[in-house]
């Protein structure tokens, strides 16, 4: 289990079904894992902006984008949970 530090998750993705999905799906995979974070989706395009997301969808891992236009593989997610 973490420790204090909090991880966010952050699901970059147009209005709908899509980013309602990566989220449970993130949730899932960090349950498997063991690990407790805040995961939500960004709808905003001002925050697409902020954050540096050209193409929807995107996530980010602590404010590191870890795709950008596509939805990562299980293995790319888990291995940037686990590296955070």
């Amino acid at each position: 289990m973490m420790g204090s530090k909090s991880m966010r998750v952050i699901i970059f993705s147009n209005p709908g079904v899509q980013g309602e999905v990566m989220r449970r799906d993130a949730q899932r995979k960090l349950k498997f894992l063991g690990l407790n974070a805040d995961v939500r989706v960004e709808t905003d395009e001002f925050s697409f902006a902020r954050a540096g997301v050209m193409f929807t969808p995107a996530v980010a891992v602590n404010g590191k984008l870890i795709s950008n236009g596509w939805v990562p593989e299980d293995a790319e997610l888990e291995q940037a949970l686990l590296a955070n």
